[in-house]
């Protein structure tokens, strides 16, 4: 109860406070406080859990099932500690329900990246909350200021609760894992030349 009234009052004042001014091409994700509407009508069936933070879906309006990456976070790869249990979690949360995407852009590789709604519950916050998801930094700047802080205040309580991949001494991030698996398999290559 502690955690949850300052983040209540935060959201109230926030609610009064005025819109961030915008850089030109800043993609802004949505405040699930500032449409409501777009969380209460589902328009995707969960088909498939990929991993922690990438699910298949079928577009109620036209069959088609298209990856969507859920934006702002990054969940352990399957072969990184919790990465079993991240993609066990998301599939738990979601799966064979129908849920409301607000894309919010589009990765390199084609993917909807957006946000994931099941009913009023954040999909994406709850893969956080749960210590399944890292509030992914790198794509901080374009979220409004009131998202960013719920992500980020929702790490902080995963944290401190030792939810989830945070009962590790030092969890590694999975930007980092990675990195750090291309950086072995270029010197793998490199040896054989």
């Amino acid at each position: 109860m502690r955690i949850l009234t300052p983040i209540l009052i935060f959201l109230l004042f926030s609610a009064c406070s005025q819109t961030p001014e915008r850089r030109p091409g800043d993609t802004v994700y949505p405040s699930p406080s500032a449409a409501p509407e777009a969380r209460a009508d589902a328009n995707a069936e969960v088909v498939g859990v990929n991993d922690g933070d990438t699910i298949t879906v079928r577009y109620l309006d036209s069959g088609e099932q298209k990856k969507v990456r859920l934006a702002t976070i990054d969940a352990p790869e399957q072969g990184q500690p919790f990465g079993v249990q991240a993609k066990k979690s998301l599939s738990d949360l979601v799966i064979g329900k129908r849920v409301r995407i607000v894309e919010v852009d589009r990765d390199q590789y084609g993917r909807i990246v957006g946000e994931v709604f099941d009913g009023n519950l954040n999909v994406n916050v709850e893969q956080i909350r749960r210590g399944f998801a890292w509030h992914y930094k790198e794509y901080q700047r374009q979220q409004t200021p009131e998202m960013r802080s719920i992500y980020a205040r929702t790490e902080d309580a995963a944290k401190q609760s030792r939810n989830g991949l945070w009962r590790m001494q030092n969890p590694v991030p999975p930007w980092m894992w990675r990195r750090d698996m291309n950086r072995d398999e270029g010197d793998e290559g490199d040896s054989g030349k």
